[in-house]
């Protein structure tokens, strides 16, 4: 009488429990991926509030707008503050940069979140109204805005 598994009944475990793992690998790797996608969405939208609250900020003490002139359309906004500060974002390769007038712009934007488009217009609703400025930007192929802000 022989005591164990023969070649032949390893042989077909083995077969059954590789074709098990590759079913549950199968079934688990999508998830793994959704959750990087998720992941990655969740980068981009943190890198888009981030932005608008700069954006926000820099227009909470603004007293002129330079760039864009009324009733343009730019790829930068320059300004100035009620402190006579001067205060530039500038879009360039995708990145967008903020000067605050030392002369060393700085990224706004993470590397691994490419801005691809960011314009800026100066428009008023009526001819009693006051101007507002229209914001709008493409992040990794996803726009955001427009951030209305009202001017002085």
């Amino acid at each position: 009488m022989n005591r164990g598994f023969s070649f032949i009944e390893m042989t077909i475990y083995s077969a059954l429990l590789g074709g098990i793992l590759s079913l549950v690998l199968l079934s688990v790797y999508p998830l793994f991926r959704s959750i990087e996608i998720q992941n990655a969405h969740t980068a981009e939208d943190m890198e888009a509030l981030f932005i608008m609250q700069k954006i926000a900020h820099l227009a909470s003490g603004l007293r002129t707008v330079d760039t864009p002139l009324p009733g343009a359309t730019s790829t930068s906004l320059h300004v100035h503050t009620f402190s006579n500060e001067e205060h530039s974002l500038v879009y360039s390769d995708s990145s967008l940069l903020l000067d605050n007038g030392n002369g060393t712009p700085l990224p706004l934007n993470a590397p691994r979140v490419a801005v691809t488009d960011f314009m800026v217009s100066q428009r008023a609703e009526n001819a009693s109204s006051s101007a507002l400025l229209e914001i709008t930007f493409t992040l990794n192929a996803t726009s955001y805005g427009p951030v209305i802000l009202s001017l002085p």
